[in-house]
């Protein structure tokens, strides 16, 4: 764990909070309330130490776990106070430095808001929505997708985002959708993936022309979904492979309707998968490498409507990569098909099918997540598998060698939930703390630096507003 002390920012939040931040694998926090004077707080065993006139609370985070000193000094009034600092959650102290002995208790995230509820990867950049509504945002910021200026090595909040309850990611743009129905995006705008109805950048979130009732969201490389109450599924953007179903080519900068009677969307590189309340998955866009899951392999574009991937049957979740497709079924079992190159089938082989297979090295499953080419799934006891593409360690197994078949991903259990991008991973642990692996160029891991991880690392945490 990397926990070195080479990377500090001093930085105060609205008028009364001010916080100390290390930015490398985070196990716990550490907040600090103090006089309002010059105050110098020291952590001698976690490297840190700073110094600020505040009128309210210090952060500390990035302490590892365990028990630690904490010094305060104002003038020359000086008090310590030995704290155990629990992973994933916010252990505070309260000093008087004029009579009382310090005050010491521990948080939970969710108590204060800062519990992550829901996560995205996309190709360079992060996203997580917190239990309060707000949403951090790190990574690559090339067009204006993190909400504000640069790019990120660890989570900062998204101004002017509120009441958000999930978020989806694409190549350089993200959608997020808030509780009233409403869907925002920000990022590259270039085949009008954000739907605002234009082809303009934004690097603040505009509000989806249209959409009033909208129950979840998916984001393609350029092209954006959002399925509706009522079942019917909108979509906006890139459409080269006929992903808005509407008989042509032409990109859209509005929302246009797609499809009647889904209760699930999953969007691909070229293909997009629908859920229907019978269990039934249909999908269209191309087929070059059997990804329509009928037994066919076709040339780009041909079908006329939605085909219907054969097979399958109460099916809870799915999730489309780069031209192959996974569905969850009931039962816990998982199944893949269309492009094979890396193994993301799970099959432990790399040939192409244009049929559904059953992964079945992945113990009874409760979530997956499909990134580009690998595939990560949550088991029913809280374990993560994952099996593909592992170059960059995306697969967090320790190591960056392909897995043809399901590996564990160690060192991580409890796990609520998981997200993939093009090259790295995101996952809750069991107290809604998030974790991070892959390639960290631009900062994506939120860990403080860019390099990869081929084991999990905890994102910096809480993040900088």
């Amino acid at each position: 764990m990397h926990t070195a002390a080479s990377c500090v920012w001093l930085r105060r939040v609205g008028l009364v909070l001010a916080a100390l931040s290390l930015g490398f694998a985070l196990a716990g926090s550490l907040e600090v309330y103090s006089l309002p004077a010059t105050v110098t707080i020291d952590v001698p065993s976690a490297g840190i130490s700073g110094a600020g006139k505040g009128d309210g609370l210090w952060v500390a985070s990035g302490i590892p776990a365990g028990t630690h000193e904490v010094i305060a000094r104002v003038g020359g009034v000086e008090q310590r106070v030995r704290v155990t600092v629990v992973a994933g959650s916010v252990t505070r102290v309260a000093f008087n430095l004029l009579r009382d002995p310090p005050e010491v208790w521990t948080d939970a995230p969710a108590a204060l808001g800062l519990e992550v509820v829901a996560i995205a990867a996309g190709d360079e950049m992060s996203y997580a929505v917190l239990s309060d509504g707000r949403v951090a945002s790190w990574g690559r910021n090339q067009r204006g997708q993190l909400g504000r200026a640069g790019d990120a090595r660890v989570p900062a909040i998204v101004p002017g985002l509120d009441r958000v309850v999930d978020v989806a990611a694409g190549y350089g743009h993200a959608l997020f959708l808030r509780g009233d129905g409403s869907v925002w995006a920000l990022g590259w705008n270039g085949s009008g993936q954000l739907g605002d109805g234009t082809r303009d950048d934004r690097s603040q979130p505009v509000l989806v022309a249209g959409l009033t009732d909208a129950v979840a969201i998916a984001a393609g490389p350029q092209s954006s979904f959002a399925l509706t109450r009522g079942g019917q599924l909108w979509g906006w953007g890139s459409n080269d492979y006929r992903e808005l179903a509407d008989g042509t080519t032409r990109a859209s900068a509005e929302p246009v309707l797609v499809y009647e009677g889904a209760t699930a969307v999953a969007v691909g590189e070229r293909n997009v998968l629908v859920l229907t309340g019978d269990g039934s998955v249909w999908t269209w866009g191309s087929n070059v490498f059997g990804q329509y899951g009928d037994g066919t392999t076709r040339s780009a574009n041909v079908a006329a409507e939605p085909v219907r991937v054969s097979g399958l049957a109460d099916v809870v979740a799915i999730g489309a990569g780069d031209q192959f497709a996974v569905a969850l079924q009931r039962d816990g079992s998982v199944w893949a098909w269309g492009r094979n190159a890396y193994g993301q089938l799970g099959d432990g082989a790399t040939a192409d099918r244009a049929l559904p297979a059953r992964v079945s090295a992945v113990p009874p499953a409760r979530a997956i997540s499909v990134g580009r080419t690998h595939v990560l799934a949550v088991d029913r006891d809280g374990l993560l598998w994952g099996w593909g593409h592992n170059a960059s360690g995306m697969l967090g197994d320790g190591t960056r060698q392909g897995r043809p078949t399901p590996v564990v991903v160690p060192g991580l259990g409890g796990v609520r939930d998981v997200a993939t991008g093009a090259n790295h991973t995101l996952a809750l642990d069991a107290d809604g703390a998030p974790w991070a692996f892959g390639l960290g160029n631009d900062g994506r891991l939120g860990d403080g630096a860019t390099a990869a991880r081929e084991a999990p690392t905890r994102v910096a945490w809480p993040p900088l507003d």
